[in-house]
This record gives structure tokens, sequence and C-alpha cells, in this order.
């Protein structure tokens, strides 16, 4: 399996530590970052292939961070997974209007996401 970066932001560590090991156990790098602020000086220094990124934060939210990624021309076409805790409609109307490829809700199967993950990095069959 090819190399790929993904950053995993969630406020909740142990969360992020959780979907980090699952990505990790199947073969891909992996980057933490519990804020967004973080996120987007982890983004600085390396541009990563997936951002699953959590939307419900204190400080930058990850509307936000999403918002300024797709206003980043390094970071546009990044893939961006959403995850919600609060399963409001109107949360995910807010994600994908700020950018987000997808939103998934809180709590969530990791296979699922590595599922979701795999997908994205998959290269495309002619």
């Amino acid at each position: 399996m090819a190399s790929f970066d993904i950053l995993v932001v969630d406020d909740s560590y142990p969360m992020a530590r959780t979907i980090a090991y699952a990505l990790r156990s199947n073969g891909y790098g992996c980057r933490i970052a519990t804020d967004g602020f973080e996120a987007l000086q982890k983004m600085k220094e390396q541009r990563p292939d997936v951002v699953i990124l959590d939307i419900r934060m204190p400080g930058m939210d990850g509307i936000e961070v999403c918002r300024k990624m797709r206003q980043n021309k390094a970071l546009k076409d990044v893939y961006v997974l959403m995850l919600s805790g609060v399963a409001q409609d109107s949360d995910y109307a807010r994600a994908i209007e700020a950018g987000a490829d997808e939103c998934v809700s809180k709590p969530f199967d990791p296979p699922k996401v590595l599922e979701r993950v795999r997908a994205v990095l998959s290269p495309v069959e002619p």
C-alpha cells in the first residue's frame, strides 16, 4: 500500500487516537491535531492526503478549518471527511457548504471510516 498522510483533527484526544490507531494498523501514515489552529499549522508543514475533521471544537471549529482549507491553493483539493457528535442536519449542511466532501455521525464504526478512506485513496480502475 502506498504511504498516505492522514490528519485526524478532534478535540477529544482519545477519539483522535482511536481513529489514528485504526488507520495506522492498516498501513496509513497518520498525524493528530486536537484543535483547528494546530490542524492548519500541521497542514502547512505537510500537506495531508485526507483530513478527518471534527465539526464541533472549541476555538476554531471544523467548519472554519474546512473553509480555510478551501481558500488555500495548496489545500483546496484535500479530501475532508467531517465527523459530528451531534447529528443535526444543520451541522451537515454547514459542513458541505464549507466544502466538506462527506459527513459521518459519531459514534461511528472505525471500520466504516477506514472503508471511506480506502475508497478515497484507492486508484480508480480504468
